[in-house]
């Protein structure tokens, strides 16, 4: 997703480009890899991802 939004950053306008990063945002922060990322940094150990 990061880097489709990258390639077309230069095709768009800021407006859209804004757009684009905060649908990204919504999509990237529902993930349960998130929510582990953020309790391993608390808990301070290494993330065990499992690309859900």
């Amino acid at each position: 997703m990061s880097k489709r939004l990258l390639n077309n950053s230069m095709h768009v306008t800021l407006e859209e480009a804004l757009d684009d990063e905060g649908l990204s945002q919504t999509v990237n922060f529902g993930t349960n890899d998130t929510a582990e990322a953020m309790m391993a940094f608390v808990e301070k150990r290494s993330p065990d991802f499992k690309g859900r």
